[in-house]
């Protein structure tokens, strides 16, 4: 009686299992390639400004990638597979009516214009995604100002 409706939920897990399976073989590399670079960065950083320093360096790069993370998902809503099913088709649609190339639409008023419109809606989940991470943003401003205020008192000083 419920043979099909097992077979069909078993298969849609093969499926989706499959597919992330897939997804995290193709991952695998550039995270180990990712690993490698940071590798070599901080190499060549300790060589150039010494160990303290480059780490501070390491730290605050990859603490501005999170926050650029976090700002990129704060700013994507959470999409149910029916809702972008629908925006999908609906793309589909648009461009099948815009058969007409256009010109260059990406002009340097529009992008003004976007960002001046976007900016006070952006301003909100930002200073929350700010205070919600406050102790990691301060302790990266206290971190980076005894580095570099240590390093600009030492610079005159001769070692013997």
């Amino acid at each position: 009686m419920f043979e099909g409706l097992v077979t069909r939920a078993q298969r849609s897990v093969d499926s989706l299992v499959s597919k992330y399976v897939t997804r995290l073989v193709v991952a695998v590399p550039f995270l180990v390639a990712l690993g490698f670079g940071t590798a070599a960065a901080s190499v060549k950083l300790t060589e150039d400004y010494g160990s303290t320093a480059a780490h501070a360096i390491m730290a605050a790069s990859f603490a501005g990638l999170g926050l650029i993370a976090a700002v990129v998902i704060a700013f994507s809503g959470p999409t149910t597979p029916q809702a972008s099913t629908a925006e999908s088709e609906s793309a589909a649609q648009a461009a099948a009516s815009d058969a007409q190339p256009t010109a260059s639409a990406l002009t340097p008023e529009l992008v003004l214009t976007a960002l001046g419109a976007a900016g006070p809606a952006a301003i909100s989940p930002l200073i929350r995604l700010v205070v919600r991470n406050l102790p990691v943003v301060l302790l990266a401003l206290i971190l980076g100002y005894i580095l570099f205020s240590e390093r600009k008192a030492g610079d005159g000083v001769a070692v013997d």
